[in-house]
Order: C-alpha cells, then structure tokens, then sequence
C-alpha cells in the first residue's frame, strides 16, 4: 500500500556561496603578482632649462619609413643599424618617423638606438 503524503524538498543552502566567491576574488587579487613591463626611458628637458645650441654638423638623421632606414640619407638595415651608429661621429640623432608606419618598428629601433650614447629627438614626417 503506497502512502500519499507531501514530499519534503531538499535544497542546498547557496546564500554563502556569492559570499565565498567574493572573498575568492579578493585573496587572489591581493596575492597575485603583476608583471611590471618597463619601456623606453626617455629623458625629457626640464621646464626651467635653456635651448641647447648644437651646430649642424653635429647632427645626424635617421628616417624610418615603410621603405626602410635611412641614415644619413643612405639605406642601412637594421641588423647593422648599430655598428653604422657606432661609426658615427655625430653625438646628436634626430629620428624620422613616418605616419602611419607601425608602433613596433619604431619601438624596436629605438631600443638598437638605447644604449649608443647619442642623444636622440624623434619627429614625426608625413
């Protein structure tokens, strides 16, 4: 004989769980470690500093276009960028960027040109 009754309802209590999860979150934010990427050091003049004054000879240009690099007017490429800057007897670089080119070409070139002792400007040419 089969006894007809209501059936209990069995539930899982879950109002901690949001409460859990929260703290989850919080512990591994807290104890996770963020990869500090450095980028380019670049030195900028001070506000209250005067012009310097460099004479023409001085300085030298690299253009850095879809074309290619041209330094001082003639086609490098860039695996030997950094022994034809070493060659140079001109302190000063001025860096030609075409618009438009890349962001990654240009980073990648100015890090060759990081550690050679020039004091580089960058400028912007159509």
């Amino acid at each position: 004989m089969k006894v007809k009754g209501k059936r209990a309802v069995v539930e899982i209590p879950t109002a901690s769980q949001s409460d859990i999860a929260f703290l989850l979150i919080i512990f591994f934010l807290i104890t996770a470690s963020f990869a500090v990427k450095t980028g380019i050091p670049l030195a900028y003049p001070k506000k209250e500093s005067l012009p310097k004054e460099v004479y023409k000879q001085e300085i030298t240009t690299l253009h850095i276009g879809k074309n290619g690099l041209f330094l001082a007017g003639k086609v490098v490429e860039k695996t030997s960028l950094a022994d034809a800057l070493s060659l140079l007897p001109q302190r000063y670089l001025v860096v030609e960027v075409e618009k438009g080119l890349a962001y990654g070409e240009v980073v990648s070139v100015l890090s060759l040109l990081q550690d050679r002792g020039k004091e580089i400007s960058l400028r912007v040419v159509p």
